[in-house]
């Protein structure tokens, strides 16, 4: 994708729409760096959650892996507005807006199928 106008925002996942649109506002956005680490999640996450079958299971050992092992939480105390919002800010520091959070959130269960 090499530009805003190519991607159809109606049609596009909503983390990929977040990259683009992330990268067409910040030059030194690291896109692939953090496909990769979505894609690490997503793999681990398959592992953790993939023995379940029952779909509400499935999405509470999501919730816990996401909050309780990995550590992901609200931003809190003084902090950048920015960093709490940037996807590569919030999967390094795993803190952030209720907004990026669920984006991470949301892809790592729609990859998992997870409704």
């Amino acid at each position: 994708m090499t530009s805003t106008e190519q991607l159809d925002f109606s049609q596009t996942p909503l983390c990929e729409a977040v990259i683009g649109a992330t990268r067409a506002i910040r030059a030194d956005f690291p896109a692939s760096s953090v496909q990769e680490q979505l894609a690490t999640l997503v793999a681990e996450a398959r592992r953790y959650v993939g023995s379940e079958q029952d779909a509400d299971m499935q999405l509470e050992k999501l919730l816990e892996l996401f909050y309780r092992q990995w550590g992901f939480g609200g931003a809190s105390g003084i902090y950048n507005l920015s960093d709490a919002l940037w996807l590569d800010k919030v999967l390094k520091t795993r803190q952030g807006t209720a907004v990026s959070l669920g984006v991470i959130l949301l892809h790592i269960a729609q990859a998992l199928d997870i409704p």
